[in-house]
């Protein structure tokens, strides 16, 4: 079977499961996470 999601979002999606299993021990990391997520969506799209 061929992958039906495109290589730039599993990148993408790879380094966000893997900041949300840290962001559980701190959340306060979730903040800047949104705003790397919203500079990363406006290079991307």
């Amino acid at each position: 079977m061929t992958s039906t999601i495109r290589p730039e979002i599993s990148f993408f999606i790879l380094p966000l499961l893997l900041f949300m299993s840290v962001a559980c021990f701190d959340a306060s990391l979730l903040y800047p996470l949104f705003s790397c997520l919203s500079i990363i969506f406006y290079n991307l799209f």
